[in-house]
């Protein structure tokens, strides 16, 4: 009988618990993707990357930033701590991308 009622107790506390298996977690990340037609990973890295890098590197709330640069396209991505306001942030990052396109080529993409 006791066994039967920790069972049934525990089934009964199992229903009501108020947790969560997979809970709704937002990572703040922003990415600013560049192109630029015709040029190679290392004149990309140099005259994209690096220069956006540098810029969104004084954000406030920024954890990690880390870039790909590949045959023609820059990626940038920027990580934030949780608790974080992506639209801020998001805000903050595109008025640092802002300066810095008079240094970027010409001939790419708007960032």
């Amino acid at each position: 009988m006791l066994v039967a009622a920790l069972v049934v107790l525990g089934l009964q506390g199992l229903g009501r618990m108020p947790a969560e298996l997979q809970p709704r977690v937002n990572f703040p990340f922003v990415s600013v993707f560049t192109t630029y037609t015709g040029a190679g990973p290392q004149e990309i890295e140099t005259l994209i990357s690096k220069p956006i890098e540098d810029a969104v590197g004084a954000v406030s709330r920024v954890k990690n930033v880390t870039s790909v640069s590949q045959q023609g396209v820059s990626v940038v991505n920027i990580e934030f701590y949780l608790g974080t306001d992506l639209d801020v942030a998001a805000s903050d990052v595109r008025e640092k991308v802002d300066t810095v396109r008079r240094v970027l080529p010409e001939d790419s993409d708007t960032p």
